[in-house]
């Protein structure tokens, strides 16, 4: 509930005269995710444990998660964009991403040396 009321507040956010539905959203969302922070602080067998997110590794993973799944929903949308606007066919959004893959395929070598790199320093 506070995930969906604080992405419905950005939503109108920027919308002329919904001032009122943006800061109920707001605060729902807020009283939300407080109550679900401090019920699975006490509960015996918590939904989301969160003494994870206390350790470093969790947010190197969340981290991964939104610097890799962002160009792939971006890739989607745009495939998308593609067919449906623009009437491309099936194949030639296809082909349109394939120089992205050979370049992140060529520099992944190159991504691995700069993280071990930043690890020494």
């Amino acid at each position: 509930m506070g995930v969906v009321d604080l992405v419905l507040a950005i939503d109108f956010a920027p919308s002329a005269g919904e001032g009122s539905v943006v800061l109920i959203a707001g605060a729902v969302a807020v009283l939300a995710l407080i109550g679900f922070f401090y019920r699975q602080t006490r509960a015996r067998y918590p939904l989301f444990d969160l003494h994870v997110a206390g350790r470093r590794i969790f947010w190197v993973v969340v981290a991964r998660l939104i610097v890799f799944g962002t160009p792939m929903g971006a890739m989607f949308v745009g495939e998308q964009f593609l067919q449906n606007v623009l009437g491309y066919s099936t194949l030639r959004p296809g082909a349109a991403v394939v120089p992205a893959a050979v370049f992140m395929i060529a520099a992944a070598p190159l991504s691995a040396e700069l993280i071990a790199g930043s690890d020494r320093a």
